[in-house]
C-alpha cells in the first residue's frame, strides 16, 4: 500500500496547515505501514491548477507517471 498526499495551491496548503499542521505526524503509523509515503504538496510549484484544488489534465497526468514509477 502506498500513501499519496496530492499537491494543491499554496492558498489550499495553507488553510490546510492552519486546521491541521501535524498530518504527517499524525500519520505516522500509517505511513511505516505502507510500502511508501509519496507527499506531493513540496512540489506544488510544478504543476498547473484549474481551482486550487483540482489539476489541470497535464499536470494530473504527470502526477500520474510519478506514482506508477
Amino acid at each position: 500500500m502506498f500513501l499519496i498526499k496530492l499537491p494543491a495551491y499554496k492558498d489550499i496548503l495553507q488553510i490546510e496547515n492552519e486546521l491541521m499542521l501535524v498530518f504527517d505526524s499524525k500519520i505516522q503509523e500509517a505511513i511505516f505501514l505502507s510500502e511508501d509515503y509519496l507527499d506531493f504538496t513540496k512540489e506544488k510549484t510544478s504543476f498547473t491548477y484549474t481551482d486550487g484544488n483540482d489539476l489541470y489534465k497535464k499536470s494530473g497526468a504527470v502526477v500520474s507517471r510519478k506514482i506508477a514509477n
